[in-house]
């Protein structure tokens, strides 16, 4: 799957999108190295050695005090088995497709904050189905709740525009994120648990939420140089009407705003 960047023209369905990778963007240039270096070191440390990475940064479904750091961890570890190396390596490109735009729209600050948020939410629905189900529930792990967050972003400032991707028809960003979902659901069906889906729920709806509430944000105004000029008396119009000369040729009064 390749990224996509707009094309120069417009179509009547509105912008068109080509396969190129977006030029990166300084956070999401950290996040890829941060994930593809923490799949490296559990594919050493744990594949190699033996060491439980995955039991120490996964999200267990159970509310334990001491582990409080696995909501921030679990992004960083992937289940284990043959298909983590094709799950890291399609977040890896879904961040990088839609975070760098997602970026170059909301800046470095507002960027971090989407992170933040989409992996809190990521993690609400799993620990809430774990302790209404714990039988079915495993832990929460696999950096799918940030590129959800990316491509939520993605759709919510691009408007819902056209995106193509390989073997796919054109269709709408909200389009494609309902197929990834149910791509997503059926990943789960096979697993035997809820688990991944609930995990990109979550993300997508606290991304989504999150960049709405920027959106409708009013912009703060921003001041003049130099001040604000003289000060108004109450009540006062900031328009000032003055009364210009008279002429012989002309007897009506002049009136300048």
């Amino acid at each position: 799957m390749l990224g996509l960047v707009p094309l120069p023209h417009r179509s009547p369905e509105g912008v068109c999108m080509r396969f190129a990778f977006p030029p990166l963007t300084p956070v999401v240039r950290v996040i890829l190295v941060v994930l593809f270096a923490s799949f490296v070191a559990q594919s050493l440390l744990q594949g190699l050695i033996g060491l439980p990475l995955f039991d120490w940064l996964a999200l267990s479904p159970e509310l334990d005090v001491p582990l409080a750091w696995q909501w921030a961890t679990y992004p960083l570890v992937e289940y284990v088995g043959s298909s983590a190396v094709i799950s890291r390596a399609i977040d890896l490109l879904l961040v990088w497709t839609f975070g760098a735009m997602a970026e170059s729209h909301l800046g470095r600050n507002r960027t971090i904050q989407l992170v933040v948020v989409s992996v809190i939410g990521g993690a609400v629905l799993p620990l809430v189905f774990g302790l209404l189900f714990r039988d079915y529930a495993v832990p929460a792990a696999g950096a799918g709740a940030i590129s959800w967050a990316m491509m939520g972003a993605f759709a919510v400032i691009t408007r819902g525009a056209p995106v193509n991707f390989v073997f796919m028809p054109a269709m709408s960003a909200w389009h494609a994120l309902g197929v990834f979902l149910v791509v997503t659901a059926l990943q789960s069906m096979w697993a035997r648990t809820p688990t991944p889906l609930l995990i990109a729920l979550g993300a997508l709806a606290a991304a989504v939420l999150f960049v709405r509430w920027i959106e409708q944000r009013p912009a703060k105004p921003t001041k003049k140089a130099g001040g604000n000029g003289p000060r108004r008396r109450g009540g006062a119009s900031h328009l000032q009407v003055i009364p210009g000369g008279q002429s012989s040729e002309d007897e009506r009064p002049r009136w300048l705003n």
